[in-house]
């Protein structure tokens, strides 16, 4: 197949995250699988027009991509439609695959294009919202997120339903995201699909020693909504070291807390590190820990804790749940049981045995359900399915 995919962002831009990240893993998996795929995406800050890697060719648009009020002629719903018309004029696409509402331009005049389109979604903006609500503390955080409000309605009332409603199909990326598409947008249960992300296992093939000390690794932004400020507290206590792997507006926070406990000796705050390094880190570690109190979509960290053979111990949110069995391989904890996580974890870090036979469990979950593969093929079932309807 010939497939387009429309993202807002790539890996070569500056401050990706775990979408580019998915993107990029899922794009090279179907180029390895045969397809031909071409990814568009606003040029923002890059200096060449377009790059090939790994069989993907990709396009940078110069555009704005947040809509303003008006409908700016630069905009990249606009810009994006007219550069895939072109191409799409000269050797016909098979498919458009959105990431979000990144192929809004294409959905919008799919008929014209006579295109199919199948859109992902990682998450939903009501989601989004209960998270900015829960995490205001005072008047001056209520004040900063009035405009996010304002955008978040606009975006609930016309972008999100505009690309989940204007799909062929829908790949929701965990069982939560998909309830909250059907609970908030009304769309058709059977429209909607769950895959969940995959990575290459490879990646995690060499296992370096383990630390003498039990390890906690936690991985990801180090931001209040994800629970770090708590975790500090609960280890006080506990027989542990806890790392912390990336940067974030409460990395200050982080540090005063520990230091308030009297604890700094036990919190090492390692900030970003390059990506080649992540495996050595979570593979030397011996528990993963994922205190978020924000409603997640499928967080990869989550996934590649699994691969590293690591325990998790997570508050249940969002789709947190389809990487964590709870007593599997790891414990799930409701968002308010503080007491239960800190419990959970110094039974982990009590018992080498448990930890043993739960980094089993991870491990072998992880091969079976998050592999680039798995995930490749399914998302090539579902597009042979659009294609053919």
């Amino acid at each position: 197949m010939n497939i387009a995919v429309f993202v807002k962002s790539t890996t070569y831009h500056h401050g990706y995250g775990g979408l580019e990240t998915q993107n990029k893993t899922l794009c090279e998996g179907l180029a390895k699988r045969g397809h031909r795929i071409t990814v568009f995406s606003p040029k923002r800050e890059l200096d060449v027009p377009s790059k090939d890697e790994n069989g993907v060719s990709y396009i940078f648009i110069p555009s704005v991509y947040r809509l303003g009020l008006f409908n700016n002629k630069n905009n990249w719903v606009n810009r994006s439609y007219e550069k895939f018309k072109e191409l799409h004029e000269k050797e016909k696409f098979d498919l458009v695959l959105s990431q979000s509402s990144a192929g809004l331009g294409v959905i919008r005049r799919k008929q014209e294009l006579e295109i199919k389109v199948v859109s992902v979604s990682h998450g939903t903006i009501l989601g989004e919202l209960k998270t900015k609500f829960k995490n205001i503390t005072s008047f001056k955080d209520a004040l900063r997120s009035a405009p996010d409000l304002i955008f978040s309605m606009r975006v609930f009332f016309g972008r999100q339903r505009d690309f989940i409603h204007g799909s062929n199909k829908v790949i929701a990326v965990s069982n939560a995201v998909k309830k909250a598409l059907l609970e908030e947008t009304f769309v058709d249960e059977n429209k909607v699909e769950v895959v969940h992300n995959g990575i290459d296992p490879s990646m995690f093939s060499q296992r370096p020693g383990k630390y003498g000390k039990v390890h906690l690794i936690y991985l990801g932004r180090v931001i209040r909504s994800k629970g770090v400020i708590l975790l500090v507290e609960m280890i006080k206590d506990l027989n542990c070291i806890l790392d912390v792997v990336g940067n974030g507006d409460d990395m200050d926070a982080m540090r005063r807390e520990a230091e308030g406990l009297g604890i700094s000796q036990k919190v090492v705050l390692h900030g970003q590190i390059p990506p080649d390094q992540v495996a050595g880190s979570l593979l030397r570690s011996d528990i993963f820990v994922f205190p978020t109190l924000r409603m997640e979509g499928l967080p990869m960290v989550l996934v590649e804790a699994m691969f590293s053979g690591l325990p998790i111990v997570a508050f249940d949110m969002g789709g947190v749940g389809d990487a964590v069995e709870d007593g599997v391989n790891g414990f799930l904890l409701k968002e308010d049981d503080v007491g239960g996580f800190k419990a959970r974890l110094n039974e982990l870090i009590e018992s080498a045995d448990l930890r043993f036979q739960m980094s089993q469990a991870s491990i072998d979950r992880a091969h079976k359900e998050f592999t680039v593969e798995n995930m490749a093929a399914k998302y090539e079932n579902i597009f042979m399915e659009v294609i053919t309807q």
